[in-house]
């Protein structure tokens, strides 16, 4: 009896580990695998690429470690943060500079006629899974279909709380020109 159970344990986890290499290799939240062209080409472009990594600049110093004396302990809201809902994104002026703020990372920067979002994550989690991980605080100021056209869309780089892909796939179809890092 208890080799039959110690069997049935032993292949449930089996199955459980495949799935969750299956899961790693292919859900398209989580990228691919950079190949021998892309290596080269990273190489070519910047000389902190090495080893198959990209390596911090030694010249930019990092924080200290200090803390701050303005610290909060408070890390999660206690309830939804209010939002002023927005019909539509009225394109500012070229001699004026807006900021609209989506929460966290997320942005859209109107300068000199142009619209440039940074980082959007749109989706309810900041997760390669649409139901796990850190919750959104807010709703969203504007339903996506009412953005405006992208001139830019600038990624800083590709943790699931500044990139988002399920965002991505819904606007692309506004984006002129994607700004992204090396790699």
């Amino acid at each position: 009896m208890i080799k039959k159970v110690l069997k049935i344990i032993g292949i449930v986890i089996l199955c459980i580990g495949v799935i969750a290499l299956l899961f790693i290799k292919f859900w398209p939240s989580l990228g691919g695998n950079v190949n021998k062209e892309d290596e080269k080409n990273y190489k070519a472009r910047n000389s902190l690429y090495k080893k198959g990594i990209f390596h911090g600049n030694p010249e930019i110093q990092l924080m200290t470690g200090q803390k701050s004396e303005y610290k909060n302990e408070e890390t999660v809201p206690k309830g939804e943060i209010p939002v002023h809902q927005l019909k539509k994104i009225e394109k500012a002026k070229n001699d004026e500079l807006k900021w609209i703020w989506f929460g966290h990372s997320s942005s859209l920067l109107q300068i000199e006629g142009k619209n440039v979002l940074m980082d959007p994550v749109f989706s309810d989690y900041a997760s390669p899974v649409p139901f796990i991980g850190p919750k959104r605080f807010s709703k969203l100021p504007i339903d996506i279909e009412n953005m405006p056209m992208i001139d830019v869309l600038a990624l800083s780089h590709d943790h699931y709380d500044h990139l988002d892909y399920q965002t991505i796939k819904q606007i692309d179809k506004k984006i002129k020109v994607y700004c992204v890092p090396l790699g």
